[in-house]
């Protein structure tokens, strides 16, 4: 089974700064309640990271909700 972490940063590909207090959820594709949630900085968490746990091989969505307004530049899905 996958681990699922996602990690926030103020730039993209390890560049720039870790961001905390961001929270971070995954849900089935297309939808539906959480399978797992997170806040990056928060308890076990690294600075700007957040473990989600293991989940199956399969699609999912990754909802990202930033502490404060922010814009997504751009960003990579790395397995």
């Amino acid at each position: 089974m996958p681990i699922v972490e996602v990690h926030c940063r103020t730039a993209a590909f390890e560049n720039g700064e870790p961001l905390n207090d961001v929270f971070v959820s995954v849900h089935p594709e297309g939808g539906g309640n959480a399978l797992a949630s997170g806040t990056t900085g928060a308890g076990l968490n690294q600075d700007g990271s957040v473990s989600l746990g293991n989940l199956a091989a399969g699609k999912y969505e990754i909802h990202i909700t930033p502490a404060l307004p922010a814009t997504l530049q751009g960003g990579s899905l790395q397995e």
